[in-house]
């Protein structure tokens, strides 16, 4: 669960003095495939650089992947989906909210889901939207890279060399003189084992015999790869054919990139080993990063940016009015001017900082139990190893909450 202050705006009879009680706030999505939440001790304070008067709040670090907070000038703009109206806000405490059986968007806590957050996208405002569903395709080798040295000084084999083999009949180890591994992937997305054999023929020339999964799948005599008098090799691609699965079919076609080979009399070195396929993904986590990209990260190490968080910002902030009420959103006014758009790090526009909140909205008195539960779980040492500039801004705190967390 996540705790956080109630936002909402007060009466204006109410009394300033007193603390606003926190609210407890339902886990979003259950289905994803993620833990979202974070234990609110776990934010720790340091001052936001924007200093504009309903906008100098502090920021707190959050271990949830769908909170964000902007530092510099710039608003996140949602859109009711219902009506079209428009709002601004700084406050990035978004939540994922289905919108098919495949596609999510995001809201904010507190807000009418009906406010979506707007991404910006071959210069128009769009929804954000993710698919947490799909997974990330495989691709199919097609290219191997080996950059490594044979050792060029002559070892005599005893045992001949098996052209066409098979799992239950492999090469003796006695039958070539070096072997590389590597693994790659079929247009199914299943792991094959790519062996390469060399076999030292002459002071310039290295018989090659490949296997895939232990099936032998070059001719009789293997390819011959040439070198020259310096030991660089002469050959740039060598291709082979196999059949990717039982059945025979389909014929897959590798080209294997030996540019980088040498054959000089030192111990053998790979250098380096690559190829350009991977397996099928499945959805492992969604992050911000800090120019406002939403990516989606998969289980085969591969990621998708989704697209870019849309930033607005108007020419005089303090002149936007407050929407319904609301201290956590804005509209604009003639007197502040019409919103300019674009994304984090553009120029003038503020920096995503990810799993980040601001406390827009709560007066200094609302965000002091949010400063003393920070003091209450990290000691002073500890903050000023984090944020050692931005300490001092909330160290007027620290008396209250040390004797709040002795009492």
């Amino acid at each position: 669960m996540l705790s956080f202050l109630n936002s909402k705006a007060s009466s204006s009879k109410s009394n300033n003095n007193e603390e606003s009680k926190p609210v407890t706030v339902d886990k979003p999505d259950s289905s994803l495939p993620w833990e979202t939440n974070a234990p609110y001790f776990n934010m720790i304070p340091f001052i936001n650089e924007f200093t504009e008067q309903h906008l100098a709040h502090p920021i707190y670090r959050s271990g949830d992947r769908f909170k964000a907070a902007l530092v510099g000038p710039g608003y996140f703009i949602l859109k009711n989906v219902k009506n079209g109206e428009q709002v601004l806000t700084r406050f990035g405490a978004f939540q994922p909210k289905a919108i098919s059986e495949n596609k999510h968007t995001l809201t904010v806590i507190g807000f009418d889901s009906d406010f979506e957050l707007l991404a910006y996208k071959a210069g128009q405002l769009t929804r954000l939207e993710f698919d947490m569903r799909s997974p990330c395709l495989p691709r199919v080798t097609t290219n191997i890279k080996i950059a490594s040295n044979i050792n060029a000084n002559y070892k005599k084999l005893t045992a001949d060399f098996i052209p066409f083999f098979t799992p239950d009949n492999i090469p003796s180890v006695n039958s070539y003189h070096e072997k590389i591994q590597i693994t790659v992937y079929n247009a199914e997305g299943k792991s094959q084992a790519v062996k390469f054999y060399f076999i030292n023929k002459s002071v310039t020339e290295i018989a090659l015999h490949i296997s895939v999964d232990d099936y032998g799948v070059t001719p009789d005599t293997g390819f011959i790869m040439t070198f020259d008098d310096q030991g660089e090799c002469i050959d740039n691609f060598i291709e082979f054919t196999y059949h990717s699965n039982a059945e025979n079919e389909p014929i897959q076609t590798i080209k294997f990139d030996c540019s980088q080979f040498t054959f000089l009399k030192a111990p053998f070195k790979i250098y380096e080993l690559q190829h350009n396929g991977f397996p099928t993904g499945e959805v492992t986590t969604a992050d911000f990063i800090n120019d406002g990209s939403f990516i989606i990260s998969f289980s085969n190490q591969k990621t998708h940016a989704v697209t870019k968080v849309a930033l607005g910002q108007v020419d005089n902030p303090l002149n936007l009015k407050p929407y319904n009420n609301n201290r956590l959103a804005w509209q604009t006014t003639p007197d502040s001017g019409e919103l300019s758009i674009g994304t984090p790090m553009d120029k003038n526009f503020a920096v995503l900082m990810p799993s980040a909140l601001e406390s827009i909205g709560l007066s200094a008195n609302e965000a002091k139990p949010i400063l003393n539960q920070a003091f209450r779980y990290f000691s002073r040492a500890h903050l000023q190893d984090i944020f050692p500039n931005e300490l001092k801004t909330v160290e007027d705190h620290k008396e209250n909450a040390t004797h709040k967390a002795t009492a």
